[in-house]
């Protein structure tokens, strides 16, 4: 909600920008610029929880999944086979789909 309106400000900061340029427009772009890296920053640090380490894991899942289809479209002895896609789960076990 914080980053939402911080981001708000600053777009209405850069229209009102060129509309009349001047110094005080840009020092308060800098500030709120700082401001949105720092959230961003601790937002990381924040990231250690379940929610998102679950999504890294489905997204490395899915990263798996494109690759192993592109190297079975590139191999040209599959071509005529059926596809054997296989996906790598976090506990280290692989399941056919």
């Amino acid at each position: 909600m914080c980053v939402i309106i911080l981001v708000l400000n600053l777009i209405c900061l850069k229209k009102k920008e060129r509309k009349q340029p001047n110094q005080q427009y840009a020092m308060q772009k800098q500030r709120m610029m700082k401001i949105i890296t720092n959230f961003q920053s601790k937002s990381k640090r924040k990231n250690n929880n379940n929610k998102t380490s679950k999504l890294n894991s489905h997204f490395i899942v899915f990263k798996n999944f494109i690759k192993n289809k592109i190297k079975q479209k590139n191999n040209k002895t599959t071509k005529h086979n059926k596809l054997d896609i296989t996906v790598q789960h976090n506990s280290k076990t692989r399941k056919k789909l």
